[in-house]
């Protein structure tokens, strides 16, 4: 069964299945006392309300009220008031949950979620509470718990069990079909769900027990207690929390700071970021794309996709949400609805399904670099603006990183050419032969320049003078037989020219109009010419030729 059907099944059997056992045996209102069973519903909602976020977990106290509502009005055979009471909790308390912690200008996508949470959690409440309550009764179990015996220890055991274990069990379910980071999160902050979850438990056992034999101001006072114990943990959980993500983003800085300082090898440092961001977002997907101004393109040195590395080609710069942050250098969130709100933008939209995207440039202190981007494939998953300060946090570090990797790279170029440069001198000082030493310029001309192609143009010594191809390197025949004359000759004062001429795009240039179809042939677009001279006589035109605009 396809995964998008199951995540609407999930909601919609849980809702439905919660309006059957209610439906199935609904209270005698004009029977029950009206202002303790809203009190206890009310009690419901409020312990939903002091829930503590892990994460993406939500780990909340309403069992505990559950319990005690149930152990407190619950009466008959299938106790409908309790369920009853507990339901109406669940869903108001939801309800004002959601109210209090949507964003706004929420979505219509963010409503659907409010929905399904709400659905789900109210569900977890009752359905697990229908449950437990059965095999409470078949083990005994009196309703109300009017006083506590050791003969109803197994009873309450089997009660307090079965309710935690349908309740976690939904919690779980929800998580694998909506890939959430329960497992984890549970193991992570398994105090924070025990001290929650767990420890208000044997409080509303005692809560029912006390109403019954003690004073109302009693029952007051150990209600009070509950919600002072409650509120004290989940502040608790929620500063350990975090304090244990801050320790995560330091430590992924204190990673990429280290790797900057001991590797220099720009695959490896994006490697260990993407590693960094994954953990600490939860994402499968990240990009680096990087600018290079000579050739106005962006290329990628790494674009991850459900963890697996996807090379893609380098492309002219256009007019995407990479080269907005790249262009204003700045930080750029899009929570929800990424095509509408590029649209919205003046950019053009992503191509692939993206239900979240974020995006912040790369800079170094003197130019803006790139763009570090994630985005979200699934349609639960929405970042924020705490992880946009995060990856922001991320990419002041990795800017640098690429920076001293660039320079770096850039030293190593350099000398590679030096020492070309100098095996050329050695070789040339020992020979005399023109022939040998017209092939060797015109090959190692391409090393040392990093061009794709090298023409070589020499004036012969005849009385006209005449400029003559005298050697190509990665150009056709096509080109030899029928060598187009640089544009240097154009120009009136040769013997004064100083500087080359550049051409960065021979489709853009009014100068190389008639030179386009044979460039296209060549799979040319830009090239660079220079004089070669010896003192004031000028021996040629050397011309180095690339397959990309510059």
């Amino acid at each position: 069964m396809n995964r998008r059907i199951r995540m609407l099944m999930l909601p919609w059997g849980l809702g439905l299945l919660t309006l059957v056992v209610l439906l199935a045996d609904i209270p005698s209102f004009d029977k029950i006392d009206t202002l303790l069973w809203l009190l206890f519903a009310a009690l419901v909602g409020l312990m939903l309300n002091l829930s503590a976020t892990l994460d993406e977990v939500l780990i909340s106290p309403a069992p505990t009220a559950a319990l005690m509502t149930y152990l407190t009005i619950g009466e008959g055979e299938k106790a409908p008031a309790a369920l009853w009471s507990v339901a109406l909790g669940a869903l108001t308390g939801n309800l004002i949950w959601l109210a209090r912690n949507l964003p706004q200008h929420s979505s219509t996508s963010d409503y659907t979620r409010a929905v399904r949470s709400a659905t789900i959690s109210t569900a977890q409440l009752t359905i697990g509470l229908f449950c437990s309550g059965w095999a409470y009764r078949q083990f005994g179990g009196r309703l109300p718990l009017d006083q506590l015996e050791s003969a109803d220890v197994l009873a309450l055991a089997a009660f307090v069990l079965i309710y935690l274990a349908i309740y976690l069990s939904i919690l779980l379910l929800e998580s694998y079909l909506y890939r959430l980071q329960t497992p984890r999160t549970v193991a992570r902050n398994w105090q924070s769900l025990v001290g929650i979850a767990l420890l208000p438990v044997p409080f509303g056992v005692v809560g029912a027990t006390a109403y019954h034999e003690l004073s109302s101001l009693a029952f007051a006072v150990l209600i009070g207690g509950l919600l002072i114990i409650v509120t004290g943990v989940r502040q608790f959980s929620q500063a350990q929390a975090r304090s244990h993500q801050q320790v995560l983003e330091l430590s992924a800085l204190s990673a990429v700071s280290r790797a900057m300082h001991t590797n220099l090898d720009l695959n490896a440092l994006l490697d260990l970021v993407y590693q960094q961001v994954a953990n600490l977002l939860n994402v499968n997907t990240f990009t680096v794309a990087l600018v290079d101004p000579n050739r106005n393109t962006i290329y990628f040195p790494l674009n991850v996709r459900n963890h697996q590395h996807v090379p893609l080609e380098p492309r002219e710069v256009q007019n995407g949400l990479l080269e907005w942050v790249i262009r204003t250098k700045s930080p750029l969130l899009l929570p929800d609805k990424v095509a509408r709100r590029a649209e919205e933008m003046g950019v053009d939209s992503p191509d692939a399904a993206i239900y979240s995207w974020m995006g912040v440039p790369l800079v170094a202190p003197d130019r803006v670099l790139g763009c570090m981007a994630i985005h979200a494939t699934r349609p639960e998953q929405h970042f924020t603006a705490a992880d946009l300060q995060l990856l922001t946090n991320i990419a002041a570090q990795t800017g640098i990183t690429i920076d001293n990797a660039q320079l770096y790279g850039q030293a190593r170029d350099r000398a590679v050419q030096l020492a070309t440069l100098n095996n050329i001198s050695v070789i040339l000082s020992g020979t005399l032969d023109v022939e040998q030493i017209l092939e060797l310029a015109g090959s190692s001309a391409v090393a040392v320049a990093s061009c794709d192609g090298v023409a070589l143009y020499l004036w012969d010594v005849g009385e006209r003078r005449k400029l003559l191809l005298a050697r190509h390197n990665g150009l056709s025949d096509r080109f030899a037989s029928a060598a187009p004359m640089p544009l240097l000759l154009d120009i009136d004062d040769l013997q004064r020219r100083r500087q080359p001429v550049i051409v960065t795009d021979v489709h853009g240039d009014q100068r190389t109009h008639d030179l386009q179809s044979l460039m296209d042939h060549e799979n040319k677009r830009a090239w660079i010419e220079f004089l070669l001279r010896k003192g004031e006589d000028l021996l040629g035109i050397l011309v180095f030729f690339y397959n990309e605009s510059r």
